[in-house]
């Protein structure tokens, strides 16, 4: 009975606190792609100030246009709360539970405004050089981390510039400029962070994951555009989001 009722007691604060987490997550997406610093939180649809307890609590309907928050929102909180129970009745070795929140909360939150925006901030790139060195330090030492970030930097240096060397020719080839770069500068920076946490000799695999996965990605959505034809060179989307998907995988797999 005493385990039952301390399993329960763990699965609730884990559920509130995966709450709380997702509804941070949110709220960063929110005001930082915008604004590039916190400040109150405010509708997306008016720009309105929003109460901080109804925007977290119950983020139901925007209380000046009665526009309804994106189901994004829904998703996100959901999916924290899920991961937060997950961490807590089975911990991954090297961190802790808070720690490892923290690690997954910077990667929703990259996720999500790279999915949006096709974007990823400096400030959040900066914060996660520190998140990267910390955990990476305390994982695998400093050796290992300063490597694995050194290659992670590297290898998706090398895929940026052959990524404008590509769009450069295809544009000539066109006789069109290409205007959305297959790969930003932001992806690099992830590059470095990812590496910092996965250390070495992880990166490799975290990173060959990600080519597979955005390949294989591409590959359905040619194929699918192709059928449709709809077709377009020009085309491109998020590369983050794989990118954070590797390494999850080498992470917690």
């Amino acid at each position: 009975m005493d385990q039952v009722f301390q399993t329960i007691v763990i699965v609730s604060g884990a559920a509130l606190l995966g709450w709380l987490a997702g509804m941070l997550v949110n709220y960063l997406a929110d005001i930082l792609p915008t604004n590039r610093k916190l400040t109150l939180a405010v509708c997306q649809s008016c720009n309105a100030p929003q109460p901080a307890i109804r925007y977290l609590l119950w983020p139901g309907r925007c209380i000046h246009c009665d526009s309804q928050r994106s189901k994004r929102t829904w998703v996100v909180v959901f999916v924290f709360m899920l991961i937060s129970i997950w961490l807590a009745l089975n911990p991954p070795e090297g961190l802790g539970y808070f720690a490892w929140l923290i690690i997954l909360i910077y990667f929703g939150l990259v996720w999500i405004i790279d999915q949006e925006h096709r974007l990823i901030l400096h400030i959040t790139s900066a914060v996660g050089v520190v998140i990267g060195m910390i955990a990476g330090s305390l994982r695998l030492g400093l050796s290992a981390t300063l490597f694995g970030g050194l290659v992670g930097f590297t290898l998706m240096l090398v895929l940026f510039l052959f990524g404008i060397l590509f769009a450069r020719v295809a544009g000539r080839v066109r006789g069109s400029t290409i205007q959305e770069a297959a790969m930003g500068f932001g992806d690099v920076l992830l590059g470095l962070i990812i590496g910092l946490l996965v250390g070495w000799p992880s990166i490799l695999q975290s990173l060959f994951l990600t080519i597979v996965l955005a390949g294989g990605f591409s590959l359905i959505f040619i194929i699918l555009m192709l059928i449709q034809r709809r077709y377009n060179l020009g085309t491109a989307f998020p590369y983050g989001p794989f990118m954070i998907l590797g390494a999850l995988i080498v992470l917690f797999l």
